[in-house]
């Protein structure tokens, strides 16, 4: 028989297992991000008026969209596999093809473009009174015809839909020749290019706007970042100010439409890994604390 005392020591040791044993759940702590609170209103007022600022530079500086020049004041890239620039009695410079040579022309929109070119063919009069010439736009012909010695302008018109964004070919195909010179080496000369126009038919008004916007998400998401990272007042704004500055002064404020254009896909980039940074933020979790729950 079990005695009277093992019974009330038994009782007791139950009891006192029940009150001193408590049940620990694990508890995660909220990420960081989701203990900021909401931006105080002159913090985001301050925000707008900075985009607003950046707006107003950004439509106040030149935006150009075409491109004219001299074949003998230009080279490599724009021009490539043409002989060195020369000059004419009467002052107009140029530059001799070597039988296929190329313009490489930036886009100055996204819309139509024309192109309009100064081409000659002064070969000696024993030679050839005139020079078979093939003209190709972005490996598609655009013209061949016979060019004589008198200087003729061409022009063309490139559709958006055969306008490249990286680099536009012109190439310029024709026999050659070899001169009789003195002190040189032995050359094989094409035509004679004087002058190109290269300019874009549409305006491009959506690009500001879309700058403002590209801009507008980089500050923004780097000021939440900053916040989310407990980063203070004081040390937030001026970060955020000094980014904005050299966005505005490398090539968003640059008066070439294609270097706005890169400065715009690279913002869109930035603002891609800001986000992508925040959401990992969002979803990250710090090491779980114990807390004692009695039930």
């Amino acid at each position: 028989m079990i005695s009277i005392e093992k019974l009330i020591t038994h009782h007791l040791s139950l009891t006192m297992k029940q009150l001193f044993t408590t049940d620990i759940p694990r508890i995660r702590r909220l990420p960081a991000i989701h203990q900021v609170r909401a931006l105080p209103l002159g913090q985001v007022v301050l925000l707008g008026f900075l985009l607003l600022l950046s707006g107003l530079f950004l439509r106040s500086g030149p935006l150009q969209t075409e491109q004219q020049f001299a074949l003998g004041g230009v080279g490599r890239p724009l021009a490539q596999d043409f002989h060195p620039g020369e000059t004419t009695a009467t002052g107009q410079s140029f530059r001799w093809t070597d039988g296929d040579s190329t313009l490489h022309l930036p886009p100055q929109s996204l819309g139509a473009h024309t192109l309009r070119l100064t081409v000659s063919a002064p070969w000696p009069e024993e030679r050839q009174n005139s020079v078979p010439l093939t003209i190709t736009i972005n490996d598609q012909v655009m013209l061949t015809m016979e060019q004589s010695a008198v200087p003729r302008r061409y022009a063309f018109l490139v559709p958006a839909d055969r306008l490249r964004w990286s680099a536009n070919v012109v190439r310029l195909e024709s026999p050659t020749f070899r001169p009789d010179e003195v002190n040189r080496n032995e050359r094989r000369l094409g035509l004679a290019v004087f002058t190109a126009d290269w300019r874009g038919l549409e305006r491009p008004g959506w690009l500001v706007p879309a700058q403002i916007l590209a801009i507008g998400l980089v500050i923004g998401l780097l000021y939440l970042l900053l916040l989310a990272a407990g980063i203070p007042f004081w040390a937030r704004l001026p970060t955020t100010l000094l980014l904005l500055a050299i966005m505005l002064a490398m090539r968003h404020s640059d008066s070439r439409f294609v270097y706005r254009l890169h400065a715009l896909l690279m913002t869109a980039a930035l603002a891609g890994g800001l986000a992508l940074l925040v959401a990992l933020l969002w979803r990250r979790r710090v090491e779980p604390i114990v807390l004692p729950v009695r039930r």
